[in-house]
């Protein structure tokens, strides 16, 4: 197999920029089982799974400071042990922070960590994933082959070639054509607008001094769940989604006397083709903005028809919608310019830029994810990174017929009791949204 070096993508650059210690860009995903897992089995079954995604045995190869673009250097075994074991489940919360609070050290392979959680009721296995590396379908793919290989099954992998399939040529345009000068000019006004009108914020409520992050799970009825997909009207899940996230935004932060102006939602889009939309690990997706004024939102009709008109644009065009040509003129720049220009951005800056919350949605898993003796997972849960601490996260993956959402919280900003409070508010406008639409 040897070692190989395979560039960075314009979005495993920006993700790189973008990843530092008061933003780490962790990408988690968790699932139960009824029965034990054998941690001598699940390592094997991680290498197993390494040996079919390159990028999940790779690391970052050294660099020179004038050095243009970044490379992972794809080895032939794993450096560390990427599985950590809990013995119990109250310590679990505090194992999974320890990882997910912090970014990934990706100097050496597995860009992965994997928490096996002993429980009584079934054993619980956490994947935390750097963003740097890959996005969220590209984790959930690797956990899928390593449910496979710790069940002795055959892995499917569709055939494509590890550069083809991150090569990003086609979605860009030729510098200085006018549909560049379009999209640069597009992207200009998006970053001007967001720094001249910056997002609300989620209302912090009894948030804690100290740094660090949350996770609460949210669990949506299977009829809402069902129905979320249905109804006349051009509104898909994702929109249905956004309409419910926004009021609930807009709701907690009146039930604490704050006001919302622009709310604005950061979307990830899916650039991988049809043919293969759930392949490969790697970074595939860019992310694109839906906000929303005031105004827009004077009842649920106007919200609904607000971001209809957004997210029906994006989809026309997903790499412009996702600002690809502005990805590609800033991985141009040599490293040491890139890494000098997101220090001095600094904590301030991104702030003020930052979406008022993240919507991932990684969608319907057709298949069932099968750890053979321990059991089929009853369930399956997906929290995004997000600027922290004034950006909240929500994740959503439909699973067994069920919606399964995860909130991702600084405790900075939410407390865990009024994390669930918000849960149980996103929970009810989600079945709102499914009466009303």
């Amino acid at each position: 197999m040897g070692t190989s070096l395979v560039p960075f993508n314009e979005i495993d650059e920006a993700c790189l920029s973008a990843c530092t210690a008061e933003r780490p860009l962790n990408i988690e995903i968790e699932t139960q089982v009824p029965g034990r897992l054998d941690a001598r089995q699940l390592r094997a079954a991680v290498s197993t799974a390494a040996r079919i995604h390159p990028l999940a045995r790779a690391r970052l190869a050294p660099g020179a400071p004038l050095q243009l673009r970044n490379h992972w250097q794809v080895i032939e075994r794993l450096e560390l042990d990427p599985l950590i074991v809990v013995g119990d489940g109250r310590s679990a919360p505090k194992a999974r922070s320890g990882v997910l609070d912090h970014p990934l050290p990706i100097e050496n392979a597995p860009p992965f960590r994997l928490i096996l959680t002993r429980r009584r009721r079934g054993d619980r296995l956490t994947l935390i994933m750097s963003h740097v590396a890959s996005d969220g379908i590209g984790a959930l793919r690797l956990l899928r082959s390593i449910a496979r290989a710790y069940a002795g099954e055959r892995d499917r992998a569709v055939r494509v070639g590890l550069r083809e399939a991150r090569a990003l040529d086609r979605h860009f345009t030729r510098a200085g054509t006018p549909a560049w000068n379009r999209r640069m000019q597009a992207a200009s006004r998006a970053q001007l607008d967001a720094w001249l009108a910056p997002a609300s914020r989620v209302a912090a409520v009894a948030g804690a001094a100290t740094g660090g992050g949350g996770v609460h799970h949210v669990r949506v009825p299977k009829r809402a769940a069902s129905l979320l997909g249905e109804g006349p009207g051009p509104l898909t899940v994702n929109d249905r989604l956004l309409v419910a996230l926004t009021r609930t935004i807009e709701s907690w932060n009146a039930s604490v006397g704050a006001r919302s102006e622009k709310i604005s939602l950061l979307v990830p889009l899916n650039l991988r083709p049809q043919a293969w939309s759930r392949e490969v690990v790697a970074n595939l997706s860019l992310a694109t903005t839906v906000a929303t004024s005031a105004s827009e939102r004077g009842d649920d009709d106007a919200l609904a028809r607000a971001i209809v008109a957004q997210t029906a644009a994006a989809k026309e065009d997903r790499a412009s919608a996702g600002f690809a040509d502005l990805y590609r003129m800033t991985a141009l720049a040599p490293n040491l310019w890139k890494r000098a220009v997101s220090r001095f951005l600094g904590a301030t800056t991104a702030r003020r830029l930052m979406p008022t919350a993240v919507l991932s949605n990684l969608g319907k898993v057709e298949e069932p994810l099968s750890f053979g003796r321990a059991g089929r997972a009853s369930d399956l849960w997906f929290s995004p990174p997000c600027p922290m601490p004034g950006c909240l996260g929500v994740g959503a993956v439909t699973y067994a017929d069920q919606l399964f959402l995860s909130l991702r919280y600084a405790r900075e900003l939410l407390s865990p009791p009024a994390a669930a409070a918000f849960g149980k508010l996103l929970r009810r406008a989600i079945t709102g949204v499914v009466v009303r639409f």
